[in-house]
C-alpha cells in the first residue's frame, strides 16, 4: 500500500520528470539547442538541477532512476556538441521511458483513495 508521503513523492517525481524530459527534447533540436546553450551556459545548468531535483524526488518515490542519472552527466558533457547532442537524445527516450513506467502504476494510486 502507498503511503500519503509516498503518493506526494511519486506525483512530484513525475511532474519534475515531464518538465526535464520538455527542457530535454528542447536541447535535442540539432543548431537551436547547442546555440542556446553556447551563448550562457545557463539552460545546462538549469538542466544540471533539474536533473537533481528529479532524481531526489525518484529515489524518494522508489521509481526509475536511470534517466535521470544520464541526466546529470549529459549535462556536464553537453559542451562537447556532438556528445552532448547524442546524450539529450538518449536522455530524452529514457525519460519518455520513465514517464510512460510512472502511468501504469498511476492505477494503484487512485486505488488507495
Amino acid at each position: 500500500m502507498f503511503t500519503k508521503n509516498k503518493d506526494t513523492l511519486w506525483v512530484c517525481s513525475r511532474v519534475v520528470k515531464s518538465i526535464t524530459c520538455g527542457m530535454e527534447l528542447f536541447m535535442c533540436l540539432p543548431v537551436i539547442g547547442w546555440f542556446v546553450s553556447s551563448l550562457t551556459g545557463v539552460p545546462v545548468m538549469m538542466l544540471f538541477l533539474m536533473h537533481s531535483v528529479s532524481l531526489f524526488f525518484a529515489i524518494g518515490a522508489g521509481v526509475q532512476k536511470l534517466g535521470n542519472i544520464i541526466g546529470l552527466i549529459a549535462s556536464l558533457a553537453s559542451y562537447f556538441p556532438v556528445i552532448g547532442w547524442l546524450l539529450h537524445i538518449i536522455v530524452s527516450i529514457l525519460l519518455i521511458r520513465d514517464i510512460k513506467k510512472m502511468k501504469k502504476k498511476e492505477n494503484l494510486v487512485e486505488e488507495v483513495y
